[in-house]
């Protein structure tokens, strides 16, 4: 059965090796040896596990670096017109 690992798995998606080895140390999965790579069997139940962690940093990260909602830039806009308004209204 072929072989995959964190680095493969992370590099395919686009995904900082960094944080999901991070992610996969804190599910303490009770097949991992600490200090030892993050290597699995293809299709395997380990390899099912590691593929759900990498879809909840994957998620995660995407979520991150959304584009706020179009709303929360409307309101952005009308708070600094708000601000610059009150500056040109009080004698300085």
């Amino acid at each position: 059965m072929p072989r995959t690992s964190a680095k493969i798995m992370a590099r395919l998606v686009g995904i900082d090796l960094n944080l999901f080895r991070a992610a996969l140390k804190e599910k303490n999965f009770s097949w991992h040896e600490p200090e030892t790579a993050w290597t699995v069997e293809v299709d395997s139940p380990e390899h099912e596990q590691m593929i759900a962690v990498l879809k909840a940093v994957f998620a995660r990260e995407a979520g991150a670096s959304a584009p706020r909602p179009k709303k929360a830039a409307a309101n952005r806009r009308a708070k600094k017109a708000a601000a610059k308004t009150i500056r040109k209204q009080t004698p300085g």
